[in-house]
């Protein structure tokens, strides 16, 4: 899981945590490895029970996806420009 997870985008690795962790919501366990709840605590400093971690990665994941789109439009114009 690491692999995928530390891709060159990073919203790849962030929809992987969000739908690992909407299945531990609905009650599903994963054996001899961490949590997504507590891989997204740790990696990300988010505190609270599991709803509020995944309410709160979603937000982020939202933020992170207009950021990347912003960035993609900007190099885009520049290389119009230029």
């Amino acid at each position: 899981m690491t692999i995928i997870l530390d891709t060159h985008n990073p919203l790849i690795g962030l929809a992987i945590l969000k739908g690992m962790l909407k299945c531990e919501l609905a009650g599903m366990k994963r054996s001899r490895s961490p949590s997504a709840y507590s891989m997204v605590k740790k990696r990300l400093g988010f505190k609270g029970n599991r709803q509020s971690v995944y309410d709160q990665l979603c937000l982020y994941i939202e933020y992170q996806k207009r950021d990347y789109l912003i960035g993609i439009q900007e190099e885009a114009q520049h290389h119009a420009i230029h």
